[in-house]
């Protein structure tokens, strides 16, 4: 498996994984972006934030990026919010870990100081996963979302990067 940044040809693959999150609640989209779309996000994202894809070979597994946190204020130009998502076919192989690895240092190295994930409160593997990657849960918003006939609630999560500074 190989890390590597996101590139707008990528935008299919990364549709199409993001595509299997659309039924359920791992996501609040309710319709699949297109690979047109997509290709946009990945531009628009990776002008300021990072934005990863595994592969092996030709297959790409998985990605993961950060993105502005809550809405663009100067005091929070050093937190961002992360997501991870991966094919099916991918999950429980370390790919996960692997990305938020690589998504990590490169934060770092970018002088980002927070890192926060909103997930949906009933997915316990996403829970989970985030908590396994040392993060801590730091509150929850009750009936957020909307979908699938029902409200949902959301949690937040939080790891910090850096020192303080």
């Amino acid at each position: 498996m190989t890390i590597r940044f996101a590139e707008p040809q990528d935008a299919a693959a990364l549709a199409a994984i993001y595509a299997q999150s659309i039924p359920t609640t791992v996501t609040f989209e309710t319709q699949a972006p297109t690979a047109a779309e997509f290709e946009q996000r990945i531009r628009t994202i990776s002008e300021k934030y990072p934005y990863f894809v595994a592969f092996e070979g030709e297959k790409i597994l998985g990605y993961a990026y950060a993105h502005a946190f809550y809405i663009e204020r100067p005091a929070y130009a050093k937190s961002v919010e992360c997501s991870v998502y991966l094919d099916r076919s991918a999950q429980r192989r370390g790919i996960g870990k692997a990305l938020y690895g690589a998504l990590e240092r490169e934060l770092l190295k970018r002088g980002f100081h927070s890192l926060y994930a909103v997930i949906t409160a009933e997915n316990l593997g996403s829970r989970r996963f985030h908590e396994a990657c040392g993060f801590r849960l730091a509150g929850r918003l009750h009936q957020a979302g909307f979908k699938g006939g029902r409200w949902l609630d959301v949690v937040f999560y939080e790891k910090i990067l850096a020192d303080g500074k």
